[in-house]
C-alpha cells in the first residue's frame, strides 16, 4: 500500500492498492476508485462489533475494499481539518475521538475505549466511550481543525480544553478540573 495525502483543509487520500491487498473504512468515506475494486460491506466481525462501533461514534458497518489487480482508491475528509497516518507496531493502540477513523489496513483493529475516570466521561465533551486503534498496520485518522503533537514526558500534565483532544496513547489520563473565577466559567476558553 501506498497513499499520498492532498490538499489543506479538506484533505484527500489517495492509496495505491497492490493486487490482494484489502483495507476498510466507516462506510460512505470512499471518495473514488478503479474499477479493479471489489468492495464488501457487513459489520465486521459480527453483530456485536458493529454495534460496539456505533455506540463509539462509528457505524454499525464497514466496508473492505480489495485490489483484484493494481488499483487506486481515494476518501475525502467529511469535516475541515487534517488526516493522519499512523502507523502501529503490533499491539500498538491508540484512542481516539468519536468518528476520527477513517480507513486502515484488514490487519488494525477498531474497537471501543471508555473513558477511565467519571468526571470525564460527563464533562469532556466526548463522553464516556472512544475509539481504539490497535495495530498491526497504518491507520488513517480524521481530525477536525489543525493538528498538533505533544509528547509528554513521564508523569507530565498538560491542561487542555477536552474538545482539543483528538488522539492519545492509552497511558495517558484524562481528568477534569474546573477553572478559578466565575467570569472564567462563564466566558473563558
Amino acid at each position: 500500500m501506498r497513499y499520498e495525502l492532498h490538499g489543506t483543509t479538506m484533505q484527500t487520500l489517495a492509496i495505491d492498492l497492490s493486487r490482494g491487498e484489502t483495507i476498510y473504512s466507516q462506510t460512505a468515506s470512499m471518495a473514488w476508485m478503479t474499477e479493479n475494486v471489489t468492495m464488501d460491506t457487513h459489520t465486521g466481525g459480527g453483530l456485536l462489533a458493529g454495534l460496539k462501533r456505533a455506540i463509539a461514534g462509528g457505524g454499525l458497518f464497514v466496508t473492505e475494499f480489495t485490489a483484484e489487480a493494481d488499483a487506486h482508491i481515494a476518501f475525502a475528509s467529511r469535516f475541515p481539518g487534517q488526516i493522519i497516518p499512523v502507523t502501529l507496531a503490533p499491539g500498538q493502540s491508540l484512542i481516539c475521538r468519536k468518528e476520527t477513523f477513517l480507513v486502515a489496513e484488514k490487519s488494525v483493529t477498531l474497537d471501543i475505549a471508555f473513558q477511565q475516570r467519571l468526571g470525564a466521561g460527563f464533562f469532556a465533551g466526548e463522553g464516556f466511550v472512544m475509539q481504539r486503534v490497535t495495530g498491526p498496520g497504518t491507520v488513517f485518522l480524521d481530525l477536525s481543525g489543525e493538528v498538533v503533537e505533544k509528547t509528554l514526558a513521564s508523569r507530565e500534565k498538560l491542561l487542555v480544553h477536552a474538545g482539543h483532544i483528538g488522539m492519545q496513547e492509552p497511558s495517558v489520563g484524562i481528568d477534569i478540573r474546573m477553572v478559578r473565577g466565575f467570569r472564567n466559567v462563564l466566558f473563558g476558553g
